[in-house]
């Protein structure tokens, strides 16, 4: 998992989360 530290676009680290993981992006929203 690798976490793009942006505070512009918070949700890019939502978004690589849920790329690699689908059932954890699926918890997080």
């Amino acid at each position: 998992i690798i976490k793009e530290q942006d505070t512009k676009v918070p949700n890019a680290a939502i978004f690589t989360v849920n790329k690699e993981d689908h059932t954890l992006g699926n918890m997080i929203r």
